[in-house]
């Protein structure tokens, strides 16, 4: 229910490839290392860009995350819309959503 109270507020933030790209790097990243342990160095290196590039696209590593957890949730909350949209009955419904919760659980 809460998941669904998010996706009243709109959580889109504009995308562009590049911002996309960084995010990706950033959340494998922090996945394999921890948030406390990735730098801006090392975000910016593993993108082969440089930290002035890098800061073009993000204002400081907590923006990064905060864009990161926002761009997470507008596509768990699209994902959850359209598995309601299908008019299926609530137990579809919740297998289509353990299914999904269990796929991202294998890509941590």
């Amino acid at each position: 229910m809460f998941l669904l109270y998010l996706c009243g507020y709109n959580l889109k933030i504009l995308m562009n490839s590049t911002l996309d790209k960084i995010l990706d790097t950033s959340l494998q990243l922090f996945v394999k290392y921890g948030i406390r342990s990735v730098s801006m160095d090392d975000i910016a290196r593993n993108m082969g860009m440089s930290k002035k590039t890098l800061y073009q696209y993000i204002d400081n590593k907590a923006d990064l995350v905060k864009k990161g957890v926002e761009r997470h949730l507008t596509m768990e909350c699209e994902f959850v819309e359209t598995i309601f949209k299908d008019d299926k009955n609530a137990i579809d419904e919740m297998v289509e959503i353990g299914n999904f919760v269990y796929q991202k659980l294998i890509y941590l």
